[in-house]
């Protein structure tokens, strides 16, 4: 019998797969590495009223005063980023007297940033009262709100200090005056620091007072320039009046 020759198969090449799991887990490192950095908070709301000031999430510290009757309260506070976590402490179990509520938001990347709420816990509003009723800057007017506790302006090369009126709602209550001396390029943190009649409860109104030496060295510049463009015409007047009287002089 003649024996038929086997048919020779051909097998495909093989696909290596070895580079596509590397740029996979090149990938996922990649991945890994861009986590969000965001934590800051949309919103807070709470079941008491008296919040203040309004929620800004660049405004990291809050006050409430609540009456005695009050020893829980719920925190609803809301991160921008989804994948951002929120906790929350100290709103149980308030006693009277001062009570901070902290919130932290950790970012995707574990960055953690706190906000708080100073809750007062008392009947007598008027001793626990670390309001100012007056605020001015001799010459930077603000726009002052007894519930506003943050201020900027801008000052100028040679400005120091600021000249600050103050005066608190309630006449017993004290205050100091921090960081307003030997302002440097930049900005310069003012802080009224108001303590209340029971001696504890204190309220923080914060100037920013912006010095920007770049600003100054513009102008500087500017007027350097002005300074150099009249000389320069002032020059090539005279020169032009003395060479036209100096030809009148030989026409004569």
């Amino acid at each position: 019998p003649v024996v038929q020759p086997e048919p020779v198969v051909q097998q495909e090449p093989q696909v290596q797969t070895q580079p596509q799991q590397i740029q996979t887990s090149a990938n996922n490192n990649y991945n890994e590495k861009v986590k969000s950095t965001n934590n800051y908070l949309k919103s807070i709301t709470i079941d008491e009223e008296g919040l203040t000031p309004e929620f800004d999430k660049y405004t990291d510290v809050y006050y409430i005063i609540v009456p005695l009757t009050v020893n829980y309260i719920s925190v609803d506070a809301i991160s921008e980023d989804d994948n951002a976590k929120v906790s929350v402490s100290g709103n149980t179990d308030l006693q009277e007297g001062e009570n901070t509520i902290n919130i932290t938001v950790t970012a995707e990347n574990g960055n953690k940033r706190t906000y708080t709420i100073n809750v007062t816990k008392t009947n007598d509003t008027a001793l626990v009262n670390a309001n100012l009723k007056e605020l001015t800057i001799k010459e930077f007017p603000i726009e002052f709100d007894s519930n506003k506790y943050k201020y900027t302006i801008e000052i100028g090369e040679k400005q120091y200090n600021l000249n600050i009126t103050a005066v608190t709602e309630n006449d017993k209550a004290t205050m100091v005056i921090e960081g307003n001396e030997n302002f440097k390029n930049g900005e310069n943190k003012v802080i009224i620091r108001v303590t209340a009649e029971d001696g504890t409860t204190q309220k923080e109104y914060i100037i920013y007072a912006i010095k920007d030496f770049s600003k100054v060295e513009v102008e500087k510049t500017n007027n350097n320039t002005k300074l150099i463009i009249i000389i320069i015409c002032g020059t090539l007047f005279l020169i032009c009046l003395i060479t036209f009287i100096c030809k009148i002089r030989k026409k004569y």
